[in-house]
């Protein structure tokens, strides 16, 4: 069965390079390893005596192939084979929200698909807006309740407490994007930053030292260093 299963791959990396160009998986961070997951998750065919039949891997591999081909640049709202594709599993969602990361109801339809899974959600979050200056707190929410050690969702609500003045709560969620990862670094940071701006400067330089970010975990050096010269 891996054996028909490799000349699939091998005709999706042909399309994909014949179709975009060396250019297209930087173009789309993360679009290659997701395509491997999707080549090698599924089954392609299920062996019966002679025969074989059709799986819905294949299906689902043969609307993505027929996509590519001919609907990329097509709107997106009045494509089949997207829809289609929305139904096939989880890392075709995935793949689809690097293609169109500002597409919102191609989100909202990932969220009807799979209720229970974080990256419709997170699809949800971009959408609104890219800039993320405005994150919708419902899609934040539901994230951590579906996973809570989802340090990023963790890191988008200290963002939306911080902007609701509630600096305790922005506080916590910090914290928990700290111990959950540290997406982007900026768990960790953004609690010590906002220790040391209410005045709590031992946990400032605790957070601030725990962070994977060098020039972050500088901060507690500084702060300490200025800390022992105000108190000699």
């Amino acid at each position: 069965m891996k054996l028909r299963i490799i000349p699939w791959f091998i005709l999706l990396a042909l399309l994909v390079t014949e179709y975009f160009g060396q250019d297209y998986y930087e173009y789309y961070p993360g679009a290659m390893t997701i395509a491997k997951k999707l080549m090698l998750n599924d089954h392609t065919y299920s062996p019966i005596g002679t025969k074989t039949i059709r799986t819905k891997g294949l299906v689902c591999r043969e609307s993505w192939l027929y996509f590519i081909r001919a609907d990329h640049d097509i709107r997106v709202n009045n494509s089949r084979w997207i829809k289609s594709l929305m139904t096939c599993s989880e890392l075709y969602v995935s793949m689809l929200s690097k293609l169109y990361p500002e597409n919102l109801e191609l989100a909202n339809l990932a969220v009807w698909e799979y209720p229970n899974e974080v990256t419709p959600y997170y699809w949800v979050i971009n959408a609104t807006d890219p800039s993320l200056r405005e994150i919708p707190k419902g899609p934040v929410e539901k994230i951590l309740s579906i996973n809570p050690k989802e340090g990023l969702a963790w890191r988008y609500m200290g963002l939306i407490y911080l902007k609701e003045g509630n600096i305790p709560a922005a506080i916590d969620a910090h914290i928990q994007s700290c111990y959950n990862g540290d997406p982007g670094s900026n768990g960790c940071y953004n609690a010590g930053r906002l220790y040391e701006q209410i005045g709590d400067y031992q946990n400032a330089i605790k957070y601030y030292s725990f962070s994977k970010n060098e020039g972050y975990r500088a901060n507690a050096d500084h702060l300490e260093a200025e800390l022992s010269s105000q108190n000699p």
